[in-house]
């Protein structure tokens, strides 16, 4: 084999290894309806162990309490309340955790949250799936990134838009509004 047959072959080899993940990307979601999401709830973020770093102080998985009401969590799907809480035939379990970390001198706070939404049948035991949506918020109110994906029946569903943080009442009694809006793709049909 020749030396230009030998460089015709690794180019080809080359552009084949390249093209290849940006093919599969633009296909992603190809062929899926996309359908506008919206989860909102209040609550409050528990005290949780605390470690300090140099200035900076970090706190880990704090595990959030939902507001009392039924009309402080739902989700909506394709403008429609789909799923809340026991409002439908699904019923609905929420845990959200909350890593932060808060530096004093750089006066910088860094909120990442993570929602598990777990999904059950009508009969409230078998788990159809989860969904698990991940964001980061900052106390400024300011729209930041969120990305979800489902489990179990709700898998290839995948979540993609911005989440907004408010606060509604100021400590000591702390309680926040969370909203993250979006697109979902891959929704099951019923």
């Amino acid at each position: 084999m020749n030396k230009k047959t030998l460089a015709i072959i690794v180019t080809i080899v080359t552009l084949a290894m390249v093209l290849t993940p940006m093919v599969g990307m633009v296909q992603a979601g190809k062929g899926q309806e996309s359908l506008s999401f919206k989860l909102y709830y209040t609550g409050a973020a528990v005290t949780a162990e605390t470690w300090e770093a140099g200035n900076n102080v970090h706190h880990r998985d704090r595990p959030w309490l939902l507001a009392g009401d039924d009309d402080d969590f739902f989700i909506e799907i394709g403008g429609e309340d789909r799923i809340t809480g026991e409002r439908l035939s699904l019923d609905v379990s929420m845990d959200t955790a909350i890593h932060n970390a808060h530096g004093e001198k750089a006066r910088f706070t860094c909120n990442a949250v993570i929602d598990t939404i777990t999904i059950y049948d009508v009969d409230e035991v078998t788990v159809m799936g989860t969904l698990e949506i991940r964001g980061h918020n900052n106390p400024t109110g300011k729209p930041q990134s969120c990305v979800g994906f489902g489990s179990g029946e709700f898998e290839g569903v995948k979540i993609k838009g911005t989440s907004t943080p408010t606060v509604l009442q100021r400590p000591p009694n702390l309680l926040v509004e969370i909203v993250r809006e979006g697109t979902v793709m891959g929704w099951p049909t019923p």
